[in-house]
């Protein structure tokens, strides 16, 4: 059976992206491992020489009474689902990561926290940590977004010609398991007539690999690529966007050019990223 692995921090966010998973493993027949990881904080003392260690016994127990009613609220949501939960003590992405590989996890999925500056969205939080850095597929859910069925995802894809379609099966297994509709999107800056013979070869690329589920493809062109992006989310009511996560991607280009530019698009939907093992696929916005 597929596990989903749920990093929380007791935060709302954390809490909302649980109840997400929740309504996922339901659908997709999953079992979940609610987690949490903790550093032990070691304050120095002032004018003498040595550090002041807390009780280490009072944190333990603060962390399972609280992991303890984070099992029992998740639990009275579902009765089908089976819900276990583990705390350690050292760095979360690290130990995200490592759990990630020890149990074999199929999913990750964290809440997100409003954020304001793009620094700060991209390095400044846990979640964004592990998309950067997870051999699994990574699903960010906003700390205000309520579970609804996945009828309409959107991906978003630069059409590159070197594209292996190989590492998009997690977006074939959730167009499938809730027999969605999928929107593949290329948003460009300005007409590329150049570019039109590598675009169409993807597309028969994609077109093939998805032949059985219900797709179409989308073009738009807008200046800010982040906007372009927002608004065919609101104008065609999709669900969950999804992309693949690449270290030198489009986000991170754009924004070396104003640093201090406010963030664009904050995804309103959950935001599904695949690792991109092969190196070859970039992808907008994580």
């Amino acid at each position: 059976m597929k596990k989903i692995l749920i990093p929380t921090d007791f935060s709302p966010a954390a809490r909302n992206a649980a109840l997400y998973a929740v309504e996922l493993a339901k659908s997709m027949q999953c079992e979940l491992l609610l987690y949490h990881a903790y550093v032990i904080q070691v304050a120095p003392a002032t004018e003498v020489p040595w550090v002041i260690v807390p009780d280490l016994t009072d944190i333990e127990n603060d962390k399972k009474m609280r992991m303890e009613k984070e099992i029992a609220f998740l639990s009275v949501q579902n009765n089908t689902v089976k819900i276990t939960s583990l705390i350690t003590v050292g760095v979360p992405v690290d130990e995200i990561l490592n759990l990630e590989k020890a149990e074999k996890v199929s999913y990750i999925v964290m809440g997100m926290k409003k954020s304001g500056a793009l620094r700060e969205f991209i390095v400044g939080s846990v979640a964004t940590q592990v998309i950067r850095k997870s051999e699994v597929p990574v699903i960010v859910v906003p700390e205000d977004y309520s579970f609804k069925k996945i009828i309409k995802i959107a991906f978003a894809s630069d059409y590159n010609i070197e594209t292996d379609t190989s590492i998009l099966q997690p977006l074939k297994d959730f167009s499938e398991y809730f027999n969605s509709q999928l929107l593949i999107l290329n948003v460009t800056e300005k007409k590329e007539e150049n570019l039109q013979f590598e675009k169409a070869a993807v597309e028969i690329k994609m077109d093939h690999y998805f032949e059985e589920v219900e797709h179409t493809f989308h073009f738009s062109e807008d200046s800010d690529l982040m906007h372009g992006l927002n608004e065919f989310i609101k104008q065609h009511q999709i669900d969950m966007v999804v992309t693949v996560s690449h270290q030198h991607n489009l986000l991170e280009r754009i924004f070396r050019k104003n640093n201090n530019k406010k963030i664009a698009f904050h995804t309103p939907i959950p935001l599904l990223t695949i690792p991109d093992t092969h190196k070859k696929m970039s992808a907008y916005f994580v």
